[in-house]
């Protein structure tokens, strides 16, 4: 998906699919595959990626705590690290990420806006109690080098 991106979309497109990926890992959505990342295909022939969508914390559910693609490898989201996500990112090979100092700039700096946002954005009625919590702890955790946790 990065390289398709990247051929026929461009840089921004890369970087755009990893704010998906890095949100996804940071919210603990567990149903993020192929199926959720998409492409606007254009009567020009140009391509694009489109907005993120089905977005869906999944960890406090009863669930076996897999995610759906693996970044840099692992699947336990419990267990999933910066490092993993920059594994994950070095290896698309794009243009986009061209060494692990861009990347860990790119992926903290993303933590960073997702612990903002939790700190603007209230949480919809009805959610689940502990959601902004276990999200803060999510990216908190991801942010300062450790696995997510339980």
């Amino acid at each position: 998906m990065a390289q398709t991106l990247e051929r026929f979309a461009g840089r921004d497109a890369v970087t755009a699919f990893a704010r998906q990926l890095v949100f996804a890992a940071a919210i603990g959505n567990l149903d993020m595959h192929a199926k959720n990342i998409s492409i606007f295909h254009y009567p020009d022939a140009s391509v694009a990626l489109t907005p993120a969508y089905d977005q869906v914390p999944l960890r406090h559910q009863n669930t076996d705590g897999r995610l759906a693609l693996a970044l840099g490898g692992e699947y336990v989201h419990a267990n999933l690290t910066k490092t993993h996500i920059a594994a994950e990112l070095l290896s698309w090979e794009s243009r986009a990420f061209a060494n692990g100092a861009e990347v860990d700039s790119f992926v903290e700096s993303f933590l960073e806006h997702c612990l903002s946002a939790l700190e603007e954005v209230p949480p919809v009625m009805g959610a689940y109690p502990l959601l902004v919590e276990s999200i803060k702890s999510f990216a908190a955790n991801l942010l300062t080098g450790k696995p997510t946790g339980k």
